[in-house]
């Protein structure tokens, strides 16, 4: 490897660090450990709570009842999402659930080709999860939406454009 392409690899990772920096500013999929196993959550959904009604020493355990009361997929159900999978054999969620914990986030490149076997990378950032359960989310929109959310980064722009046309030709 000539210096020039270890200066560009070393150029490349500090790209890809501050990235996924940045990406961590924007979106989480940590829960707090007191509330993973439902064992803090009230009664009433809390999204029946109107954010200015909430006393500022209670916006972290509001954050995190919102969370657990609207990020969370509970369970899967015949009439729900549960899907036959591609190979025929047995069901699968069709939202990916449950998701693989991860300690650190990390960007993946997975290279893919055209008809025309162009070679494409696809990218995805997967933030750090403790929580196999829980929609990647924005903290503030979350709690100011008080609903469901799910947040993903899209960082290559093919993917850009394909969700920009399936979004565009949604019936609803």
């Amino acid at each position: 490897m000539t210096l020039q392409e270890v200066l560009a690899a070393r150029n490349g990772l500090e790209a890809e660090k501050k990235i996924i920096q940045y990406c961590d500013y924007l979106v989480t999929a940590m829960n707090h450990e007191d509330y993973m196993n439902f064992g803090n959550i009230t009664a009433e959904n809390p999204a029946k709570k109107a954010f200015k009604d909430i006393n500022e020493e209670d916006y972290e355990s509001d954050y995190f009842e919102m969370i657990n009361a609207n990020q969370r997929h509970t369970r899967c159900t015949q009439h729900g999402c549960l899907r036959k999978k591609k190979n025929g054999r047995g069901q699968e969620c069709r939202y990916g659930f449950p998701f693989e914990k991860i300690e650190d986030s990390c960007i993946e490149y997975q290279a893919k080709k055209t008809n025309d076997q162009t070679i494409y990378y696809v990218i995805k950032y997967f933030p750090k999860r403790n929580d196999s359960l829980l929609n990647s989310h924005n903290r503030v929109m979350s709690v100011g939406w008080r609903g469901n959310i799910d947040l993903q980064i899209v960082l290559d722009e093919k993917r850009a454009r394909l969700y920009a046309t399936k979004y565009a030709a949604k019936g609803e």
